[in-house]
């Protein structure tokens, strides 16, 4: 049989009225003229759409369909023309997971590298790796960077304002203004848990650095400033807002305020 012949088979699924040619053609038996259309499925076979005598559709792979009407019955487990399986969309999904995990790791070091080498500008200045509250000697893992007026209550973000301290004192000082933490400290009552030479470390330490030298000296009473809530009429809130929007448009104060096309809208 040689290549350029085409040598037509009945199919025998569908006892007959159709059949099928070593090129891989597939026609009707009564209707020899027309051959049938072959599409792909979802794993990339030439399958094609065939009436069973029971009447129904159903696809069939071209290649099995060649292979039963040349070679025969398929080995059971055997596999036809197995398609190559593309790895692209794998391959790519890997590469960018790489690309991601590696710059993780680069900004991880970086972050390391950048704290390590604050917390030796701040051991260099306070004179070694010591809380600066408590004066208890830390290792690396166990330094945390506090800030001394808190970032919340308005303090700055800067090496100045940063000092070594242990998790402890860090933990218990938290939001706090030192005037704050250093008359819980004076309190017995509380942290009744933490007694001994570091407590009072804690003291001398806070009292030094709010300029309290003297043990005896008392220390002031910081006092919240109490705000009011101020009561404001609808007529004031009105003019309030009429204000607003003058300095808005940049109208003058003498002018009589209108509203814009846009705001007539949006205020219906």
């Amino acid at each position: 049989m040689s290549h350029h012949t085409e040598e037509w088979r009945p199919i025998s699924s569908t006892k007959g009225v159709y059949e099928v040619s070593n090129l891989g053609n597939v026609r009707k038996a009564s209707y020899v003229s027309k051959i049938l259309k072959a599409r792909k499925d979802q794993r990339g076979h030439l399958v094609v759409s065939l009436q069973k005598p029971d009447g129904k559709y159903r696809n069939f792979r071209i290649d099995v369909l060649v292979s039963f009407a040349f070679v025969g019955e398929r080995i059971l487990g055997g596999k036809v023309c197995k398609p190559k399986r593309r790895h692209k969309k794998r391959r790519r999904k890997y590469r960018s997971k790489a690309a991601m995990n590696r710059r993780i790791a680069t900004s991880k070091k970086s972050w390391m590298v950048k704290r390590r080498a604050m917390i030796h500008a701040l051991a260099s200045r306070d004179g070694g790796q010591i809380c600066r509250y408590c004066k208890v000697a830390l290792q690396l893992c166990e330094i945390e960077i506090d800030h001394v007026i808190p970032v919340c209550q308005g303090g700055p973000d800067h090496i100045d304002n940063r000092a070594l301290s242990c998790r402890r004192c860090n933990q218990l000082k938290s939001g706090l203004l030192l005037l704050w933490w250093l008359r819980r400290l004076e309190n017995k009552k509380k942290y009744k848990g933490w007694r001994g030479q570091s407590r009072k470390n804690a003291i001398d330490s806070v009292r030094s650095m709010l300029g309290i030298s003297n043990q005896t000296q008392e220390i002031p009473i910081p006092q919240k400033q109490a705000i009011k809530p101020a009561v404001v009429s609808a007529k004031e809130k009105k003019e309030a807002a009429i204000q607003r929007r003058r300095i808005k448009h940049g109208l003058e104060e003498e002018t009589t305020f209108k509203m814009p096309v846009k705001m007539i809208g949006k205020s219906r």
